[in-house]
């Protein structure tokens, strides 16, 4: 069965776009974007699209400085009808590698609907890196 949510990662900078469960790579500072879908049909309701970057282990440990909820409406729809949230995640706090995201619909009626969690997506650097700084050559000018 097809999950009720597809999304795509992209980061703002440079239009990088990763799908997952594919992993980006940011700088503290930088904005994530994440797209989501849903589909929906019924009468006109509105609450919070929450969407987080953290660790998961027994339950889901949210980062609070990567993280972000935004306002949602659907409806009325008596057919099917998508819907895309965009979401821009400002990366803030510490350093890490290997976070995990997963988003949720609440605020409406009825339960909070999950998408899946999906783990490692996402590495945050701190001050840029250099690497392998070196003379390859040198010779006389003519």
């Amino acid at each position: 069965m097809q999950s009720l949510y597809e999304r795509q990662v992209e980061a703002i900078m440079g239009g990088l776009g990763v799908a997952p469960p594919g992993k980006l790579t940011v700088l503290v500072g930088d904005t994530v974007r994440v797209t989501l879908t849903v589909k929906y049909r019924g009468g006109a309701v509105s609450g919070k699209c929450h969407v987080t970057f953290g660790q998961q282990d027994t339950w889901f440990n949210e980062d609070g400085n990567k993280q972000k909820d935004v306002a949602v409406s659907f409806g009325p729809d008596a057919d099917w009808k998508t819907y895309t949230i965009t979401v821009d995640i400002p990366i803030g706090g510490s350093t890490g590698v290997n976070y995990d995201l997963y988003a949720k619909l609440m605020s409406l009626p009825g339960p909070d609907i999950f998408t899946p969690t999906y783990p490692n997506v996402l590495d945050v650097l701190g001050a840029p890196e250099f690497q392998d700084f070196r003379i390859t050559d040198y010779s006389k000018a003519s």
